[in-house]
């Protein structure tokens, strides 16, 4: 992986940037990111 990478919440509510190798997988719950991935929650990093 390339570093630094930025992203966040499709919403763009939150948006983020790695720095190191990332530790923790984190989802959003938003109602944006439901609506756009027909699921329960965004995945991120």
């Amino acid at each position: 992986m390339k570093l630094p990478q930025t992203g966040g919440c499709q919403c763009g509510a939150v948006r983020y940037a790695i720095t190191a190798p990332p530790r923790t997988v984190y989802c959003c719950h938003c109602t944006v990111c439901q609506t756009q991935s027909g699921a329960a929650f965004g995945r991120g990093w």
